[in-house]
């Protein structure tokens, strides 16, 4: 990613075909989350169908994580999305196994009766555009600091009413 855009780049997480970053957008002046994805490691239909379903889904359902831009350079794609504070659920869910020890950061409150409907409207908004996401997860949750949750990585998600596509997804999910 051009580092003359972005600043204070912290790495966040990185999964199979991708990292993501935690940067300082100079452009939108405020913190957006990179997902860089190597060229090498996936394919360019991959990437362009991600960009075309998160196009369709658009900026304003509150409970999408909405992608800001999309580049490429030589070696990579690079996805902007808006940055959420408080990372995902399976973040939080380790955060609260640990809940007593002294290194543990402090917890905080979650409505989980508000976390269903939030994730269940984002679906159902989905679902309205004709989109599947197919990979929902604890990492896939994303949640901010006033304790919403954004469903994020729209990677494994199709246009198609059916698919014959098994292994889609998580393995272990």
């Amino acid at each position: 990613f051009d580092k003359k855009y972005f600043t204070d780049v912290k790495p966040l997480q990185t999964g199979s075909f991708s990292t993501v970053y935690k940067a300082w957008s100079i452009k939108l002046n405020e913190y957006v989350a990179l997902k860089v994805i190597s060229k090498e490691k996936s394919s360019k239909d991959i990437i362009l169908n991600e960009v075309e379903v998160m196009k369709t889904l658009g900026d304003s359902h509150p409970n999408i994580c909405h992608m800001l831009d999309f580049y490429e350079d030589e070696f990579n794609y690079v996805l902007v999305l808006e940055y959420c504070e408080y990372g995902d659920l399976y973040d939080f869910l380790d955060i609260a196994k640990r809940q007593g020890e002294p290194t543990a950061p402090s917890l905080i409150q979650l409505d989980f009766q508000t976390m269903i409907k939030q994730l269940f409207s984002a679906l159902y908004y989905a679902h309205s555009l004709g989109i599947a996401h197919r990979d929902i997860k604890p990492e896939n949750i994303l949640m901010t600091k006033d304790g919403d949750i954004k469903l994020a990585d729209w990677g494994h998600a199709t246009f198609q009413k059916t698919s014959t596509e098994f292994h889609i997804g998580t393995h272990n999910y």
